[in-house]
């Protein structure tokens, strides 16, 4: 029973840190994104990756995720505006 409890609390865990790497942003928020460093993301990932459209969309998402956290706490980057 103690291992049925173990087992389920760790598959919850691992499905919860799987569902937050997946979630996807919304145009409306990819949108208010510094634009230039948007297309610069999706160049990477384009130059990384290639025709593997499912690794560019995940690399596109971690990337728009990781500038909206850095717009979020600091402002525009390089100081250019929305």
């Amino acid at each position: 029973m103690k291992t049925i409890i173990i087992g389920l609390a760790l598959a919850s865990l691992i499905a919860r840190a799987w569902a937050a790497d997946t979630y996807e942003m919304s145009r409306d928020e990819v949108a208010r994104l510094p634009q230039d460093k948007v297309q610069a993301v999706r160049r990477d990932c384009a130059r990384t990756w290639g025709d593997d459209f499912s690794m560019r969309i995940y690399c596109e998402n971690k990337g728009f995720r990781a500038l909206k956290v850095y717009v979020e706490r600091n402002g525009q980057p390089d100081g250019e505006s929305r």
